[in-house]
């Protein structure tokens, strides 16, 4: 009996370090590397198709040997925070939240994905409704489903 009770001990006590050592992030290594590769980023748009002005990287601005590996630690909570962002924007509840090609790196507002200068086709996603059709929740699930 006691070995049990003891082996009950270690196991409730590895439990929680094995969710520390392996964190959960909403997108796979697979779809990192492509965030990377491919330079996406989120762009509130006017239009399903208005590219051209500034985005969001969604790189995180992460140096090249980082790519090969899982996504940063922060990598959800940054994606949270610039959808907040975006949808806090003035005027933004009618334009379309789109994941597009993102040239160049500027500055960060708080804790969001860099500022990326301008964005460019092609287009990977955009959402069917405008963002004021969506919950913070869904937007992040739908960025998350939508990165090839």
């Amino acid at each position: 009996m006691r070995s049990f009770r003891s082996l009950g001990i270690a196991v409730a006590m590895l439990v929680p370090l094995s969710a520390i050592d392996t964190p959960a992030y909403a997108i796979t290594t697979e779809q990192w590397r492509n965030v990377c590769f491919d330079s996406l980023g989120l762009r509130s748009a006017t239009s399903q198709v208005d590219v051209g002005k500034a985005g969001f990287r969604m790189d995180d601005g992460v140096a090249p040997a980082a790519r090969a590996k899982p996504p940063p630690p922060t990598w959800d909570a940054t994606l949270r925070s610039t959808i907040a962002f975006i949808k806090a924007y003035p005027d933004s509840g009618g334009n379309y939240l789109l994941i597009v090609q993102c040239v160049g790196t500027a500055e960060r507002y708080g804790t969001t994905f860099p500022k990326c200068n301008s964005t460019q086709t092609p287009i990977t996603a955009a959402t069917p409704k405008t963002l004021s059709e969506y919950t913070d929740d869904e937007l992040i699930d739908w960025v998350n489903a939508n990165i090839p």
